[in-house]
């Protein structure tokens, strides 16, 4: 009797756990991830946003329709965690989508339609057209009831079109500051697709103001880091606008005590306190530096397929990852569906922290994923089996494993669909046509010339983002097409393949130095083109001796003995190529946290290296010292400082003398003054890099914290994008007991090779295209998967995702 209620009691927690499976394959969505563990109460970003956008939403009374940006939607799950259930409670009754010209009718009217977008131009007429259809219907009256809020700032621009619309006297127009979203526990993203393309092709400085205010933002909550230190144009741009936005607000706030007034007017007789680096700096900070570097000094890194579980699904499946969620088809995220063919629904799953299997595998390279995904199977299992096999178990243990069932049935769903995921992900990482280009991109970065093979692969009309990327890692690695000839050949023969409206593409490549001509310095010496140079380059014979080159040499970003299954360098992301960027900022982290570590390839990147301790001046004095355009590379005060005399408040004549800044290591050949500049040690040799790929042994550095929470925080700050191989990278080195700094990611967006090429293809419409003609194919590799390219994050799934 006893041995029958026991089974009984079996059979009733059998029966529990088929429930909880079968609902948890139905319970789908995009959550946002916990912040709980970050270095920074990122919380703080999160409320903030989520604050801002329900005080703009209370400003009119009654029932709203919120028009959404479809973008946006993706990104509202990160701002509005609770979902469409929070802005019901503040009147948002009706949600629709921004698309075409007519909104709809409604069922009940609401008070207000709200449009909540993106501050982009091509959004503005669609907007516009609805509204021209609102005011026909009779929907405006005296009081304003159509409103658009802005993200993340309003601009001219945009205002400029709805007054051309002429709809501007019907709407109200605000802005929402979302700038950094959560993506991670140690990631930021402004989430700007095209950010690269807007700060080095339109020359548009929206993205450098949005990146400036939201790194202010940071530094508001969370104190103002030590050290400032930046790499590229962008980069110094930056941290410029980020010296001169302070320094604006200190005179405002100056103003309103009366420090600036005369005296006779000055509030209570106040005087000016006196100006000094401790006066302006005083809070006690979280973090400790940051580095702001920019895309274009790394552009062969997004070039290069990679070859993590992350950076693979957003690189092999249409339209990537977005907004930490991929689209997906249902029959690979429910196991039940695979069952039925017929299924071709795609569901959005989100890639975050939340899913902690997720966790262990996303930076994992491909050839581990198996064996490790193996390992977790027999731990599910086992943990099954221990309790099927007990027969004898008390009702206290049957208690206590019903109370497991939840997280286990979670985790075999989190097992299954990974397992599902990594199956569609070999069947290509395994095929002929991903290894051959695996070793296509490895000779081209050991400066192997592969003219010959891309003219074939462009005869044949390969997909065209494939080989424009193949075109500009070539490029890249080799500080341009070698020889005018061969340039131009290779661009003729892509506008037969793939037709005349590739022309402005090839052009903004050109602008962007993704594919450009090579300057040689024998055509250079001649004043023309070098014939010479043309023989080598249609003879593929490598010269090597390119700026990559001196970097790949010296920075060992090639490594050949990569151990996938136990790496001990960053360059298993690609196995064998290290990310230039990763390498930058682990050299000098390693090394005293200053750009004299690698001070013998600086002269090797795009533009100027600046560094410099915020607490060591005032922010006049640091708003006079960067409108010295000549000084390219600030050296930390600590070590090299001439004295500077403090100027006078605003409006007064005195001036810091050029030679009283701070000294640079490198002056423009053309500099009158011709100063002297205090001279570095003598460049680190190759010795640096290999101490430190050999200091594998766990012993720590005395002044490095035992403890991982004492490490200072540093904030590296990707201007133009970063991929997915470089956020991995990131982590690896950071988790390395020997390395001094705790690491936040800060970026514009995330990125692959395809998305920054897209970002730059200048749109013709070819009427006259043949219905044969080769397609322009988004996906940079093609892999046996379906499913249509739609966007991730959209409004449907950001509240079915909530309800």
């Amino acid at each position: 009797m006893e041995q029958q209620k026991m089974a009984d009691v079996h059979g009733a927690v059998e029966k529990a756990m088929a429930g909880a499976m079968k609902s948890t394959s139905k319970n789908v969505g995009i959550k946002a991830c916990k912040l709980d563990e970050a270095y920074l109460d990122l919380e703080l970003i999160r409320n903030d946003n989520r604050t801002e956008l329900i005080e703009i939403l209370d400003r009119w009374p009654g029932s709203k329709c919120l028009v959404l940006d479809a973008a946006l939607g993706g990104r509202l799950n990160h701002v509005v965690v609770e979902g469409a259930r929070l802005l019901r409670e503040h009147g948002v009754t009706t949600f629709r989508e921004l698309r075409g010209d007519d909104l709809g009718g409604f069922e009940d009217e609401p008070a207000h339609i709200v449009y909540l977008v993106r501050a982009l131009p091509e959004l503005m007429r669609p907007i516009a057209q609805q509204v021209k259809g609102l005011v026909r219907s009779g929907f405006t009256t005296d009081e304003k009831r159509l409103h658009i809020v802005l993200l993340p700032r309003r601009t001219f621009v945009c205002s400029k079109i709805l007054e051309t619309e002429m709809v501007l006297p019907f709407l109200d127009i605000t802005e929402l500051c979302v700038d950094f979203i959560a993506l991670e526990k140690d990631v930021l993203s402004l989430e700007i697709d095209s950010s690269f393309a807007e700060i080095k092709l339109s020359g548009d400085p929206k993205s450098l103001d949005t990146a400036a205010l939201a790194y202010i933002k940071l530094e508001n909550l969370f104190g103002r880091a030590r050290t400032i230190r930046s790499l590229g144009p962008a980069g110094r741009a930056v941290a410029e606008r980020i010296a001169r936005y302070r320094r604006k607000a200190q005179i405002s706030a100056k103003k309103e005590r009366g420090d600036y007034a005369p005296a006779s007017q000055r509030i209570f007789g106040s005087k000016p306190p006196p100006s000094s680096p401790q006066s302006d700096w005083p809070e006690k900070s979280h973090i400790d530096s940051v580095v702001f570097f920019d895309r274009e000094c790394d552009l062969i890194t997004p070039m290069i397929t990679p070859l993590t579980y992350e950076g693979l699904i957003d690189e092999l499946f249409p339209g990537g990852i977005k907004n930490a969620a991929v689209k997906l088809s249902e029959a690979i995220v429910n196991s039940d569906e695979k069952k039925k063919s017929s299924s071709k629904q795609n569901v959005s799953l989100a890639l975050n922290s939340n899913d902690s299997l997720f966790t262990e595998i996303r930076n994992l390279n491909i050839e581990r994923l198996g064996q490790h995904l193996g390992e977790r199977a027999k731990q599910i299992r086992g943990q099954y089996d221990s309790f099927r096999n007990n027969k004898d178990a008390s009702i206290t243990q049957i208690h206590e494993f019903v109370k497991q069932i939840p997280g286990l049935t979670q985790k075999y769903k989190s097992l299954q669909t990974h397992i599902n995921i990594v199956e569609q992900l070999k069947a290509t990482t395994d095929g002929s046509y991903f290894r051959e280009r695996w070793n296509f991109e490895r000779s081209i970065l050991e400066g192997e010339l592969v003219y010959d093979s891309l003219e074939e692969r462009i005869a044949k009309s390969e997909p065209l983002l494939q080989v424009l990327r193949l075109l500009c890692l070539q490029a890249l690695a080799q500080g341009g097409v070698r020889g005018i000839t061969k340039f131009d050949a290779l661009r003729r023969a892509l506008l037969h393949s793939y037709g005349f409206e590739l022309l402005g593409t090839l052009h903004q490549l050109e602008i962007t130095h993704l594919f450009t001509k090579r300057k040689d310095v024998l055509s250079s010496a001649m004043g023309g083109v070098s014939s010479i140079s043309n023989v080598i380059a249609s003879s593929g014979l490598a010269t090597d001796n390119s700026s990559f080159a001196t970097l790949r040499k010296h920075l060992k970003l090639i490594v050949d003995d990569v151990d996938p299954q136990n790496p001990q360098d960053i360059a298993y992301v690609s196995s064998g190529y290290a990310p230039l960027s990763v390498r930058i900022i682990q050299l000098t982290a390693m090394h005293g946290n200053s750009w004299r570590a690698i001070s013998n390839v600086l002269s090797h990147l795009s533009g100027p290296a600046l560094q410099y301790n915020q607490t060591d001046y005032t922010l006049e004095e640091l708003d006079t010292l960067y409108r010295n355009k000549s000084l390219k590379f600030f050296i930390d005060p600590e070590t090299c400082r001439a004295p500077l005399n403090t100027p006078t408040l605003v409006g007064g004549s005195n001036t810091i003398d050029d030679e009283l800044l701070l000294a640079a290591t490198s002056i423009p050949a053309d500099n009158p003054s011709n100063q002297v500049i205090p001279s570095l040690p003598p460049p680190p040799t190759n010795d640096m890099l290999l101490a430190l790929q050999a200091d594998q042994d766990n012993v720590k550095s005395p002044h490095i914290p035992a403890d991982e929470s004492q490490k200072p925080l540093q904030i590296v700050y990707f201007l133009g994008g970063i991929t997915y191989a470089e956020i991995a990278a990131i982590r690896f080195i950071a988790k390395q007991p020997n390395f001094p700094f705790r690491l936040l990611i800060a970026t514009t967006g995330i990125i692959n090779g395809s998305s920054l090429i897209k970002s730059l293809i200048f749109p013709i419409t070819n009427k006259l295209k043949r219905p044969d003609s080769p397609a322009d194919e988004s996906s940079s590799l093609p892999p046996p998967m379906s499913g249509g390219r739609v966007a991730v994050g959209t409004l449907g799934a950001f509240v079915s995702s909530s309800l």
